[in-house]
């Protein structure tokens, strides 16, 4: 670790500056990068979230700055103190979680009358396997919602606002945990009629075996009986 630290800062500092809210980047290959820098939950992307909430119990100012500014770690210990200091200060809305609330934005309509049962099968399948995930940790929860999304769309949202997209990835995880829940009650059904059917079916082969060796027997009490009563008379006619 001390060698890592040892080979970064004694790297000369590439001339990066911050512009009003853009912070510019001359990469070691001469190319300019412009990151914007965020400063309210409109900004702040669902892939920038579920990796806020991946490092979160163990989220240093410097990762902080990484995630929302989509910059590697290694070239970040070259920015300016002061640089990184000031763009951390435009990251205070983070803090407010009423402006959150008031930033989700509702379900488009058009996506409330989508109709899980005219998706592929793969998509389905999909969906059914990310619902029934058990034990994940919040932004794999988050993760999964976005992948159902995803699927149920046929797009990308990764790059998206985190409150334009985060009430819709509910919607679509409820509807895909419903549809599993109706698919599932659904092949219960189907199977107990099975069964029923099949019970049904081995009773009447059973009830029709019953008749026929019942009737078998009749028949053969009838012939031992006809039998009998023929050698009687034989013998009676014999003796007289």
């Amino acid at each position: 670790m001390m060698s890592f630290l040892k080979k970064i800062f004694k790297r000369e500092k590439a001339p990066f500056k911050l512009d009003g809210r853009k912070l510019i980047l001359t990469m070691s290959d001469g190319s300019i990068e412009e990151r914007h820098v965020p400063g309210r939950w409109e900004n702040v992307t669902v892939d920038q979230v579920i990796e806020l909430q991946k490092a979160a119990d163990d989220l240093a100012p410097i990762d902080l700055f990484c995630i929302m500014m989509g910059v590697k770690k290694e070239l970040a210990y070259m920015i300016d103190l002061d640089i990184i200091t000031s763009v951390g200060e435009s990251f205070a809305f983070m803090s407010d979680a009423q402006a959150l609330a008031k930033s989700f934005k509702p379900v488009p309509e058009d996506y409330k009358s989508k109709d899980f049962g005219k998706l592929m099968f793969g998509v389905v399948y999909q969906c059914q396997l990310l619902v029934e995930q058990e034990n994940m940790e919040p932004w794999q929860d988050l993760e999964a919602r976005k992948k159902i999304t995803e699927l149920v769309l046929g797009i990308s949202i990764g790059d998206c606002p985190y409150c334009d997209w985060l009430n819709t990835m509910d919607f679509f995880y409820n509807a895909s945990l419903n549809s599993t829940k109706s698919s599932k009650e659904s092949t219960r059904r189907r199977k107990t009629r099975l069964l029923s059917k099949s019970n049904t079916g081995r009773f009447l082969v059973g009830l029709w075996v019953f008749i026929i060796l019942f009737i078998a027997s009749l028949i053969m009490m009838y012939v031992c009986g006809m039998t009998y009563i023929v050698y009687r008379l034989i013998e009676y006619l014999c003796c007289s």
